[in-house]
């Protein structure tokens, strides 16, 4: 989950978990994507940096 702290994005899962817990799977899997999606444009030596850190 490090990574996604890096994206700026759980500050605003948390926002988003305060007015519609019930959505938060649903906003968690295009989280996800949207992730999938900006780890192509990272460098490749930030990925790897941050997968080992999550171990």
């Amino acid at each position: 989950m490090k990574y996604l702290k890096k994206l700026g994005l759980m500050k605003m899962l948390r926002k988003r978990k305060e007015k519609k817990g019930k959505r938060l799977k649903v906003l968690m899997k295009n989280y996800m994507k949207a992730v999938e999606i900006n780890l192509l444009n990272y460098p490749q030596n930030l990925i790897l940096k941050s997968l080992r850190k999550k171990d």
